[in-house]
């Protein structure tokens, strides 16, 4: 196809410089390359061929950002060094690059998919998106809405199809049922559970949803929403409500949510590197040259840093201090493998086919998801200008073809939140996107554009703790915000904003981020294999690259170079505040609680420790296992469990996920109630592959045993019947949140032995 005349290919044609054919079941993106070619024809490039419906050719019109291919071109090599820079200070090993604009696709790459053999990566790399899955379960939901066969709608109350929920004034907070719109914009008022799932090595125990309908059956309302303004409004991201959405796919269709996924999205699309799950063979495949290969996962080790900082400041924690000897000493960051990495447990099928890896069990590369985001905003670019391409009739049978009913399912996404955007244009999250208007009003209350994950937490914790947005640390996230003069609260220029989206993914062993511009049809993905723990910098290099593009920055070098600088400022601001963080909860832990062991008695030869040992149930499917051992099944039996020196939480009842147990200082389990931390030391939870800003408190993960039982006959210990996690953070954040609350809803209760633990 290369040096065909445009002309000679499709006839008469528009000029423009990226011009889009839709042939007879096929699209051909093509690039006008040298207007003086063949008797003054241009010449045109095949870039990338997909199926599509039967469509007449057509011509899309050229975009109205004038930036051309050199100027891409000049974004990439401008900022590659900086980019550069990040992954490698910061520890990840590996990351794809792509940048979309106006139908062309570009990618750099850096590093490997393994450094033990240094394979490299490409475009084709297969990584953990992790909650940059949301948007396909968004989009199968939306799918389903569009089907006349389905009785659904983004209106239709959850209980209609989850009748276990029936009744539950869980769903009816505001005296109206929670809706499918509000689980796929994360305005449900669910408790975050997340912690009920994690694990030290990022595996994802619940098979089936069950344990999540009896927690929401049970838990009382988040006190977010007590006012329903609250509730249609604020922001309650919960990977539960995308597991509640999965559960739903699968029973309106009669078929795993990951199989709909693959036969109704991914296969129709030609994403052949996009999985949900894979069978065995498949699996085999893919580790075979000139396949698309998933990539090893990695975690950035901490304990090295913090022992340097130690050593040069005791125990100084505040960031005037650590900010300086970061920037200045950090030492080289060499990640270290996770193993087993979530990454490779989502291929194996095993976390995939969960209902939680509907928010954050699909693997993609930055090929497909360019594809991916392509059409999505070709679609909303359609319904911008009045435009269907929907080709019902024209297959035959009078009914959509598969991508009729995609662009349908993302049309009916954009509308969406075009009317979210319209009714409050604060709005975060709707529809499995982030969202925001930009350039961004620093003054606003929304939350950073493009900023997710462990950046978006340390930016915005940076923010309230030193002041107004303008504060030195908070300025440095500059990226897609307006400038405001110093003395006012008006911005210094006025612009006209356009819709952005966004997202990001942080997993065991990945991070990845994303950004879409709809209406200059440019998008930018960002793809990693490492966890990085001081810096995104899948986020941070996604967001230099974003506000270039939206900027037209190549027009002047010296504003490109200025945002480098800026970024690379923004990551030791990140990097240091990790750091500070890392400090203070390092010396918390040390100080506040301390360590269990079976040596730990009551002078009397007894286990100090058995009346907390047993296995106790939240709801049916949520258990904790409390022992001294893998082995001995929760009974602390000390005579055939000593060689182990450790008392353990097991979440789950899986003992494999144990977490150590450590006492709260003042406590004994003498004591009516007796308070413990399963939190750990950063630098064996990072070991796992598992950490970062959401772990950086440790009385979150404080449990208390409660309600002692009297001496047992034969002068057996007492034991506690009862066990309270307040799991929720929001609960937490607030001391006076617990005023009032039944605790009971939080109470693991102890099952007699011999009792299944479901």
């Amino acid at each position: 196809m290369e040096g065909t005349s445009l002309r000679a290919l499709c006839g008469a044609y528009k000029s423009s410089h990226f011009l889009r054919v839709l042939g007879k079941g096929s699209m051909f993106v093509v690039e006008e390359k040298d207007e003086k070619a063949h008797n003054g024809m241009p010449t045109v490039t095949l870039l990338d061929k997909r199926p599509l419906p039967e469509d007449p050719i057509t011509f899309l019109e050229p975009s109205t950002d004038s930036m051309s291919d050199a100027e891409v071109d000049r974004v990439l090599a401008g900022t590659k060094s900086t980019i550069k820079a990040l992954f490698r200070d910061y520890g990840s090993v590996g990351g794809s690059v792509g940048i979309l604009r106006n139908g062309k696709h570009t990618f750099i790459e850096f590093g490997s998919q393994d450094p033990t053999t240094n394979e490299p990566v490409d475009r084709d790399t297969i990584y953990l998106i992790s909650s940059m899955a949301k948007p396909f379960t968004a989009l199968a939901v939306a799918m389903l809405v569009n089907d006349s066969k389905i009785d659904i709608s983004l209106t239709s109350p959850v209980r209609n199809f989850l009748p276990e929920l029936q009744g539950n004034d869980f769903l009816a907070h505001t005296g109206q049922p929670i809706t499918i719109a509000d689980l796929l914009d994360h305005q449900s008022d669910f408790l975050r559970c997340t912690n009920l799932w994690e694990s030290p090595n990022g595996f994802i125990p619940w098979q089936d949803v069950a344990p999540l309908l009896s927690l929401f059956q049970t838990l009382p309302r988040n006190p977010k929403f007590r006012h329903p303004h609250n509730f249609r409004h604020a922001r309650n991201y919960s990977n539960e409500s995308y597991a509640l959405l999965a559960e739903m796919v699968e029973r309106l269709t009669g078929k795993p949510w990951t199989r709909f996924i693959r036969d109704r999205i991914l296969r129709p699309l030609g994403l052949t590197s996009t999985v949900v799950s894979l069978t065995e063979p498949e699996h085999a495949e893919r580790g075979q040259r000139g396949s698309s290969k998933i990539a090893l996962s990695f975690a950035v080790p901490v304990s090295e840093t913090l022992s340097r900082l130690s050593a040069a400041h005791g125990d100084a924690a505040a960031y005037d201090v650590v900010h300086p000897w970061v920037v200045n000493n950090l030492p080289q960051l060499t990640a270290q493998c996770v193993s087993p990495s979530q990454a490779r447990h989502a291929a194996a099928g095993t976390l995939s086919s969960t209902p939680i890896g509907a928010a954050a069990g699909i693997m993609s590369s930055a090929r497909d998801l360019l594809r991916f985001y392509e059409l999505f905003m070709e679609v909303y670019n359609d319904a911008e200008k009045g435009r269907d391409r929907v080709q019902a009739a024209t297959n035959g049978t009078g009914q959509p073809t598969d991508m009729d009913r995609i662009r349908q399912g993302m049309a009916t996404l954009y509308g969406h939140i075009k009317d979210m955007m319209a009714a409050d244009e604060s709005r975060t999250y709707a529809a499995g996107w982030n969202t925001v208007n930009v350039p961004w009003d620093p003054k606003s209350a929304t939350r950073w554009p493009g900023a997710d994950g462990d950046n978006s937490r340390r930016i915005e914790k940076s923010t309230r703790e030193m002041g107004q947005p303008s504060s030195a640390a908070a300025e440095a996230w500059h990226f897609l915000q307006q400038q405001h003069d110093p003395d006012t609260t008006a911005p210094t220029t006025q612009k006209e904003t356009e819709l952005a989206l966004f997202h990001g993914g942080n997993m065991v062993g990945a991070t990845s981020f994303c950004l879409l511009l709809p209406a200059r049809q440019t998008a930018v993905v960002v793809l990693c294999n490492t966890r990085g723990f001081f810096v995104d910098a899948a986020n941070l290099a996604g967001m230099l690259l974003s506000e270039c593009l939206f900027r037209n920055l190549p027009s002047s070098p010296s504003d490109m170079a200025a945002l480098c600088a800026r970024a690379a400022a923004t990551a030791a601001h990140l990097a240091a505040s990790y750091v500070r963080d890392l400090q203070r909860y390092e010396l918390a832990l040390a100080r506040d609680y301390h360590s269990l062991t079976v040596l730990d008695t009551g002078g009397d030869g007894e286990d100090y420790y058995a009346p907390c040992c047993g296995t106790f149930q939240l709801v049916p499917g949520v258990v904790a296992r409390v022992a001294w051992t893998a082995a001995d099944n929760g009974n602390c039996d000390t005579k055939t469990g000593g060689s182990h020196h450790q008392l353990t939480l097991a979440l789950n009842g899986q003992a494999a996920w144990a977490y150590p147990l450590r006492l709260k200082t003042g406590c004994s389990p003498h004591h009516k109630s007796c308070t413990m931390t399963f939190a750990m030391p950063m630098g064996e939870l990072v070991r796992a592959g598992v950490g970062g800003n959401n772990r950086l408190e440790a009385r979150d993960f404080e449990v208390t045993f409660r309600n002692r039982t009297a001496t047992a006959a034969g002068g057996l210990p007492t034991q506690f019947q009862g066990l309270v996690w307040v799991f929720d953070r929001s609960w937490l954040a607030d001391p006076h949140s617990l005023e009032g609350v039944d605790l009971g809803a939080f109470t693991f209760r102890r099952l007699s032995p011999g009792s299944p633990a479901v």
